[in-house]
């Protein structure tokens, strides 16, 4: 499960990486599939994370982010359930 969810942090991290662009690059939030920001935030990570000397340490710090993201998730989703 630990496996899955690093895997899984850095599609999230890409994801949200690539609507922040999109809704940057438009006037106004991105109303659009969200398919373009994954695709365009999972180019960007793959992009970043092989830089040979800082891309383990870039790496490292979006699977934390994600992580807690998804941590935070799940504690607001329980909290609504009790």
């Amino acid at each position: 499960l630990f496996c899955i969810s690093i895997y899984l942090s850095k599609v999230f991290a890409g994801f949200a990486i690539g609507l922040f662009i999109m809704n940057k690059l438009s006037k106004e939030k991105y109303k659009g599939s969200l398919i373009w920001p994954l695709v365009l935030g999972l180019i960007l990570v793959c992009i970043v994370v092989s830089i040979p000397v800082f891309g383990w340490l870039i790496k490292l710090l979006l699977i934390l982010w994600a992580l807690g993201a998804l941590m935070v998730v799940k504690k607001e989703t329980l909290k609504e359930y009790k």
